[in-house]
């Protein structure tokens, strides 16, 4: 009898250790994808710093090519940028990544970062990240 309630105690303490195990998997593959879209939020500001804010203001939307990685996630990327209210001189530059969680384009998980920037300049002023 006693034989048998250790190994109830013990088979409920793998099953724990298993759900745990699982869990910690899940979570750090989807901290590795938000990473990767963090990573190519940030590519693209990079690339929004080097033109002009007109030329970047003419093509603000989706952006055309997915990254796709070997398993099979689908990261989605779109940009815009908005006139300040009151600060003609002054534009917000907001760039978004995402990706469908577990693969499912209805739940999207990723990142959006902001800049503020002159239109007069290439000259930054604040950057922030929104998560």
């Amino acid at each position: 009898m006693e034989v048998m309630i250790a190994l109830m105690v013990m088979a409920v303490g793998a099953l724990g250790s298993m759900a745990v195990n699982s869990t910690a998997i899940s979570a750090n593959q989807n901290a590795s994808y938000l990473s990767r879209s963090r990573g190519l939020a940030e590519q693209e500001m990079e690339d929004l710093l080097s033109l002009d804010v007109s030329t970047a203001e003419a093509h603000a939307g989706a952006i055309p090519d997915m990254r796709v990685i070997p398993e099979g996630v689908r990261y989605h990327r779109e940009y815009s940028v908005v006139p300040v209210e009151g600060q003609e001189d002054l534009v917000l530059i907001t760039v978004r990544c995402w990706y469908g969680q577990n693969g499912n384009e209805n739940d999207p998980r990723g990142v959006e970062i902001q800049m503020l920037r002159t239109r007069s300049a290439l000259h930054v002023k604040s950057y922030q990240q929104v998560d």
